[in-house]
């Protein structure tokens, strides 16, 4: 039975966001109180006839009364003001035909169409000359990863990381290589300070999946900076949370059983989830933390992940941006935008126009799969 569906015990932790909303008025979470408002609410009662009743059972396959009578559970951050609402039925619902995986599909693609990343005589990390920085090109140690400028730019600092024909298929991508990509990234970082100093904000982010808003299914990463501001979710943080906002949340979803450790990294399946498969990772450097990521990818696509989300938020310097100064190295945050292959898994407009995100898979499941022979 799944976790999402039931309220278990109620002593010790949590096993769902269900159980939780159930719970968190108890002494014991005083803390979680201060971060999550959260309320399970019953929905009007549905009436199917015979007919109407078959289409559920058939795109369902639970029970009438599961079906008839819904419940959902809002999450709310205090801080951040975003909004989840789960209804785990919402998973239950018949997708698009199994057919090939993520990585057969990028596959079946370049043997296709070809890819001039891939090509000797195109974009290849071995044509140094073609696209280049004012500083030239940076490659990693092995030659294979090579750093050039995004030719159409989404900052002052904008940047490409990728590699050779063999790091082709982000899903068939070998520990070593993942970890090279982000070696590169930040050669390319530290490149651009050098003749740039000013550059005090830096974000990696990667488009996993034929669906991830990425235009190119070449495995690779963009590198972003500035000197005015940081990106997006750092400065909302920063603006709206206390200084230790990631620690004490690390410790609050640690202490609910949703977290992992590796060394000095802990990362955490969400309690209040942009979408799906919602994950935060603290790590101390851009190094230690790719390695971690890259364990956690792999248990993710292996439940069933095929089109993500992943950036990198480098922490600035003390000296550059006190406001920071409590941060880990490296925050980062993977969200999973559906299944490719189902019209209704991307990010609609309840997300994006309502500000609620509409989620179908629990907190705790996500983290039994972070949990469950990851590395």
């Amino acid at each position: 039975m799944n976790s999402s569906d039931t309220v278990g015990e109620t002593t010790g932790k949590p096993g769902s966001l269900t159980e939780m909303a159930a719970r968190i008025a108890e002494p014991e979470f005083a803390e979680l109180r201060a971060f999550y408002r959260m309320r399970r609410t019953e929905s009007l009662r549905m009436v199917l006839d015979e007919a109407g009743w078959a289409d559920a059972s058939a795109a369902f396959g639970t029970g009438r009364d599961a079906v008839e009578m819904q419940s959902v559970v809002f999450v709310q951050s205090i801080h951040l003001g975003h909004e989840a609402a789960l209804n785990p039925l919402r998973a239950r619902r018949t997708g698009a035909p199994a057919r090939l995986d993520a990585a057969e599909l990028v596959d079946r693609e370049r043997a296709e169409k070809g890819c001039r990343w891939c090509d000797p005589n195109g974009w290849h990390v071995s044509q140094g000359s073609r696209f280049a920085e004012e500083f030239g090109t940076v490659s990693s140690p092995d030659g294979r990863f090579r750093g050039i400028p995004n030719w159409a730019r989404l900052a002052p600092i904008s940047g490409l990381v990728y590699g050779d024909e063999r790091a082709h298929n982000l899903f068939r991508l070998t520990e070593s290589d993942f970890v090279a990509m982000f070696e590169t990234a930040l050669s390319y970082a530290a490149s651009v300070r050098a003749q740039r100093p000013e550059t005090r904000y830096v974000v990696a982010f990667l488009n996993g999946g034929a669906k991830s808003a990425g235009s190119v299914s070449h495995a690779h990463l963009q590198v972003v900076g500035r000197d005015d501001r940081h990106f997006g979710i750092a400065e909302q943080v920063v603006a709206c949370c206390p200084p230790d906002y990631w620690q004490r949340l690390a410790g609050l979803h640690d202490s609910l059983g949703l977290a992992t450790h590796s060394g000095s990294s802990i990362a955490w399946a969400n309690l209040c989830p942009v979408k799906e498969r919602d994950v935060t990772i603290l790590s101390p450097d851009l190094m230690s933390g790719a390695r971690f990521v890259y364990g956690l990818l792999q248990a993710l696509i292996r439940s069933g992940t095929n089109s993500f989300s992943l950036a990198a938020i480098l922490r600035p310097e003390a000296s550059q941006d006190p406001r920071f100064a409590s941060w880990p190295g490296v925050v980062w945050r993977f969200v999973d935008r559906g299944d490719m292959r189902a019209a209704h898994a991307d990010i609609g407009s309840l997300e994006l126009l309502g500000g609620t995100s509409a989620i179908a898979t629990d907190p705790w499941v996500v983290a039994g799969w972070l949990q469950e022979d990851c590395f």
